[in-house]
């Protein structure tokens, strides 16, 4: 049950940052072979190109964990 709750959670999530015009056209294209934390990555760095000063993600499945971050988390620092 919350494996479900969670990867559909993902799903959302994911969906809302590949929905966002200037990160979908800033992602590179999906050529099937990247690895799931790669592809984490490029979404990231979309969304960070698309304007977002910085962002962060953890996807968690089963035992299998990744991350990614792009930007900065202080504006002001740096």
């Amino acid at each position: 049950m919350f494996r479900k709750l969670l990867l559909s959670t993902l799903a959302g999530t994911l969906s809302i940052l590949v929905a966002v015009p200037a990160a979908a056209a800033a992602a590179p294209a999906y050529t099937g072979t990247a690895l799931p934390g790669q592809i984490l990555q490029q979404l990231l760095n979309a969304e960070h190109a698309a304007g977002m000063p910085g962002v962060f993600a953890e996807v968690r499945a089963g035992h299998q964990r990744w991350r990614g971050a792009a930007g900065v988390a202080d504006v002001t620092t740096n």
